[in-house]
């Protein structure tokens, strides 16, 4: 949550309130003045706020926030086609976006609570009237990033996999949880590209990784016991409550497999035939390998009559080589000979006996995740994701009247006596806020993850509690 002051706490929730917006443009660049406009100045703005893209577990696909905003463009400013407009000219992709709201205070002061940091995308002006601004957050522009060059990282964490891949894509406002550092890692290895890097690792250490409201990316796990910010009631801020129950999405077994690399003999790792080498210097940086590979130690160009290696980079996932030739173009083989990586796949598996005589057995799995690598971490895995999936509702859909304070990833109270929900402590995994001179929010919660084992009772006798 935002930290806000008292009068703020009152404010919000207040039968009458007063909110205002104000939204920074950065069209002349990101160290020039913003233009600032206000509520005056647009129809309606929406944030898309969420930890994970639509998903019945408690993780999803790695997903960035989401700002629409309808300019009023009644004058025309907007409009592409009008030369003399004053931002007609400027309405490019990748600019910069900073939205407010504000709250009016009891002493007419304003409280303004930022709504993140954005990036133009799309403008469409499709009316007379209104320009649309479609914008993401940061964690949109890092997940379209090529993926560096990375080498085998040896006896790490998932901790310092992150730390790592943050540090090469040129990540340097970044926070990650330190629990993280207990996922033990032998041999790490990142996957192809950045978007899949990130959803595997966000699996693996059973967290999110979301840009929070000033920009930095954020890495926390999904296991939480923090203690609730707001409380949201049918008497003062909630307008509807559901909690649907769906046993068609509960599972009574849950199977996570886990991976043992080992590195192999020294053998030929590529091979290409008619390897075209133009003349001049040239660097060839998208060559990449069928499996990790743990270290190379030879790249030759076999038959080469003019041309020579002059640097060679390599990951993981693919080298980069840089070839000068002198003379005339030619054609040759790159043969690379390492050491490549072999994972073979253990499996550990959990049951639930009562959802299993309900519905049957019906297994969730998580597979072909190099990141998971130990037992102990699949037995951690499995044992808490089973008493969340064999839940038939462990799910929240909460009509509010808003607070920008609250962030994805928050734990909040709610009590609906209208729709019999009693007091229950959720954590926030989406909203919907959307202002249009009033404020309304649709929040998307879920019942916290808190790690689960099975504990020694007696002789014989397990009992399967949270750890906290």
């Amino acid at each position: 949550m935002i930290t806000v002051s008292n009068n703020y706490q009152q404010a919000i929730n207040a039968p009458r309130r007063q909110i205002k917006a104000k939204i920074d443009v950065y069209f002349d660049g990101v160290n020039a003045p913003p233009t600032t406009f206000t509520e005056q100045d647009i129809q309606k703005m929406t944030l898309l706020e969420e930890l994970k893209a639509e998903s019945n577990t408690p993780f999803g696909f790695v997903s960035s926030n989401e700002l629409t905003i309808d300019f009023i463009n009644v004058s025309g400013d907007f409009t592409p086609s009008n030369p003399n407009g004053k931002y007609s000219q400027k309405l490019l992709p990748d600019i910069l976006i900073k939205p407010y709201l504000g709250l009016v205070l009891a002493n007419d002061s304003i409280e303004w609570i930022p709504l993140g940091v954005f990036w133009s995308k799309n403008w469409n002006t499709s009316s007379q009237t209104i320009t649309t601004v479609n914008a993401y957050d940061i964690l949109y522009n890092i997940r379209q990033k090529d993926m560096p060059i990375i080498r085998v990282q040896e006896n790490s964490n998932l901790y310092d996999m992150f730390q790592t891949l943050f540090n090469a894509l040129g990540i340097s406002n970044y926070t990650i949880d330190e629990r993280l550092k207990k996922y033990k890692i032998s041999l790490g290895f990142y996957e192809d590209t950045v978007s899949a890097t990130l959803q595997s690792m966000a699996v693996a250490g059973n967290c999110y990784i979301k840009a929070d409201r000033y920009g930095n990316i954020v890495v926390n796990s999904n296991f939480t016991n923090k203690l609730p910010v707001a409380s949201f009631t049918d008497d003062v801020n909630v307008i509807d409550t559901q909690n649907p129950q769906d046993y068609m999405k509960i599972y009574s077994e849950v199977s996570v497999n886990y991976v043992m690399p080992s590195i192999q003999e020294e053998t030929e790792i590529a091979r290409l035939d008619n390897f075209k080498i133009p003349v001049g210097t040239t660097t060839f940086d998208n060559l990449s390998f069928s499996s990790p590979v743990y270290k190379i130690t030879q790249v030759n160009l076999l038959n080469s009559k003019y041309s020579s290696i002059t640097a060679v980079k390599y990951g993981a996932r693919g080298i980069a080589i840089t070839v000068n030739n002198t003379v005339a173009d030619e054609e040759v083989t790159l043969q690379v000979i390492g050491y490549p990586i072999q994972t073979t796949a253990l499996n550990y598996a959990v049951q639930d006996a009562e959802a299993v005589s309900k519905i049957g057995v019906k297994t969730f799995r998580i597979s072909n995740n190099n990141f998971i690598q130990t037992l102990d971490t699949a037995k951690e895995y499995a044992n808490s994701i089973l008493n969340f999936v064999r839940n038939p509702m462990p799910q929240y859909i909460i009509k509010t009247r808003g607070d920008m304070a609250i962030e994805a990833g928050d734990v909040i109270t709610i009590a609906d006596s209208v729709n019999k929900i009693p007091e229950t402590n959720v954590v926030v995994v989406r909203q919907n806020m959307v202002y249009d001179g009033g404020l309304e929010v649709d929040i998307s919660a879920q019942i916290p993850v808190v790690p689960y084992a099975w504990v020694y009772v007696s002789p014989g006798l397990y009992e399967y509690v949270a750890e906290y």
